[in-house]
Formats: C-alpha cells, sequence, structure tokens
C-alpha cells in the first residue's frame, strides 16, 4: 500500500463565481451534454449538493477499465470556493487503488479570470506507485472536464455585436493579419458567408501535421448569433478523425461583454478517444482564434463597431 498526490494549476480567462457554479454547483447536468461520447450521464443519488451528497457518473463503452463511478462530497465551502470528494465506488476503485480523492480550488486573478488548483490524491492497493503516465491519467479526467467548461464558458469584454461581425463575418480577412505565423490565408472558395459556404485555411510551416483544411458552413442564426461549421477536407481529416464540426454561440454578458459558448464535435477513425492533450489542442486552436480577435477589438474600439 502507497499513498500519492498529483497536483495541477489551470490559469482561466473566466471568473471564479462563474466555474464555481459550473462545475461545483451544475456539472451533474452539465458534463453529459458537454462530453456525450465520455460521460453518458450523472444522476444524484442522495443528498442536495452539500456534503454526504452521492452522485454516480455512468460512462460510455470508449471507457474500457470502467463502467462507472460513485462519488460522495466531502467538503463544500461556498465562500473559499473549495471542493473535495472521493471515488466511493466504481472507477479503479479495488483494481489499481483503495481509495481517491480530488479537491478543486478557485482563486480569482487581478485580471478577473481564475487560478484552478488541482489536487488528487490516491492510496493503492499494492506498494507500488503509479508511473508519470498513471499519474497524470487520473488528474487527467479533472483537466478535462474543466476545460471542457472553461470551452463553454469563455468569457469577453466585447459586445456580442462586434465578435460576430469579427470572428463569423469576416474571420477570413482578419485572421491572417492576426496569426500570420499560423495562418497563410484564408480563401473563400464557395458561397458568400451563408450555409454552404467553403473556405480553405492555409497554414504556415510552423504547423506540422497538416497545411490546410477545409471548411464548411452548416448553420448561421444572426439573430441569435450562433454560427456552426465542419471541416470538410485536410487538418485531421482521414488521419486522426472521420469528421469534426465546431458551434459558436454568442451571448450578452451583464457588463456590456459577451459569453461565448464554444462546442466541439468529432469522430474518430478507430475505436479510440483522442488523448487529453489532443482533445484540448482541437478546442485550443478555437479559443486562440477567439482570444486573437478579441485584444484586436480591445486594442481597436471603432473596429467592427
Amino acid at each position: 500500500m502507497v499513498a500519492g498526490a498529483v497536483n495541477n494549476e489551470i490559469v482561466s480567462v473566466v471568473s471564479p463565481a462563474r466555474l464555481w457554479k459550473a462545475i461545483v454547483k451544475d456539472s451533474h447536468n452539465l458534463m453529459p451534454k458537454l462530453m456525450p461520447d465520455i460521460i453518458s450521464s450523472i444522476v444524484v443519488l442522495e443528498g442536495n449538493g452539500g456534503v454526504g451528497t452521492i452522485r454516480q457518473s455512468n460512462f460510455t463503452d470508449v471507457i474500457k477499465d470502467f463502467s462507472y463511478w460513485k462519488d460522495r462530497v466531502d467538503a463544500v465551502d461556498d465562500e473559499n470556493r473549495m471542493f473535495k470528494y472521493s471515488v466511493i465506488e466504481g472507477g479503479l476503485i479495488g483494481k489499481k487503488v483503495k481509495s481517491t480523492s480530488f479537491e478543486l480550488k478557485f482563486e480569482a486573478r487581478a485580471d478577473g479570470g481564475s487560478i484552478c488548483k488541482l489536487n488528487g490524491e490516491y492510496e493503492t492497493i499494492e506498494d507500488i506507485l503509479p508511473t508519470e503516465a498513471e499519474a497524470k491519467e487520473m488528474m487527467g479526467s479533472m483537466v478535462a472536464m474543466f476545460k471542457a467548461i472553461e470551452g463553454y464558458l469563455v468569457v469577453s469584454a466585447v459586445s456580442p455585436v462586434r465578435l460576430w461581425k469579427a470572428i463569423v463575418k469576416d474571420s477570413h480577412n482578419l485572421m491572417p493579419k492576426l496569426m500570420p505565423d499560423i495562418i497563410s490565408g484564408i480563401v473563400v472558395l464557395e458561397g458568400n458567408g451563408g450555409v454552404g459556404t467553403i473556405r480553405q485555411s492555409n497554414f504556415t510551416n510552423v504547423i506540422k501535421d497538416f497545411s490546410y483544411w477545409k471548411d464548411c458552413v452548416d448553420a448561421i442564426d444572426d439573430k441569435n448569433r450562433v454560427f456552426k461549421y465542419s471541416v470538410i477536407e485536410g487538418g485531421l481529416i482521414g488521419k486522426k478523425v472521420k469528421s469534426t464540426s465546431f458551434e459558436l454561440k454568442f451571448e450578452a454578458g451583464a457588463d456590456g461583454g459577451s459569453v461565448c459558448k464554444l462546442h466541439g464535435e468529432y469522430e474518430t477513425i478507430e475505436d479510440s478517444l483522442p488523448t487529453q492533450a489532443e482533445s484540448m489542442e482541437m478546442m485550443g486552436s478555437m479559443v486562440a482564434m477567439f482570444k486573437a480577435i478579441e485584444g484586436y477589438l480591445v486594442a481597436n474600439p471603432d473596429a467592427y463597431a
């Protein structure tokens, strides 16, 4: 029997209050929607979210080692935004570990964002420590959940109208100017920006896995500011994934800014999920584009007004 711990810190642009509400208070509703390929459902078996609450997370068959786990809330501190829970049944309990628990703490940054401190503790069945890869995998589930929710809750000080114009209507002109080291050009091959429009994004040689991709507009709703597109050629299509699509939705924030909800879906070629790093990279391209355009709009308040 060996006791050990794994730790991580993640910096986020989302405020502690919003992360706390989404991750601690409503993850049982939110996570099956954001990660349906991994989590089929989360059911509250007992309690109302306070200490002693027991939930069961049910996983899809892409998770090979187990089909569910039950966790129990050990501590919840709304004032200091600290949450701790233990896995009490299922998962790797009884297989590789006797016990495992996780603690999340959300702290404010000076720029309005957050630092999320993640800590995992475990007790193994045998007197052998997990390998570095196994230890990272323990933490990986927490990090993946955090990044999925963060992507859903990206907040901006820029109004939805300006973001919509810049990202949806004019990104083919704007992005090569803002990210010239990555994007050499974006060419409209067909259409005028509506459904069915096809564009080709060409990348510089700093992108090693591919040189271009073509995307097609699947849906565009100017009134509700919802935009969806699919990558139809190039990129990782035919290499790691059969298909991939992204949805952006821009909502008004209370302070005149925006909440940009980002959602990505994919179908892999083989019956295996991408690694945590690959999943984060898929979402990371959207977040990077968003932050580049947001920075430009903040620095140029008259642009796309």
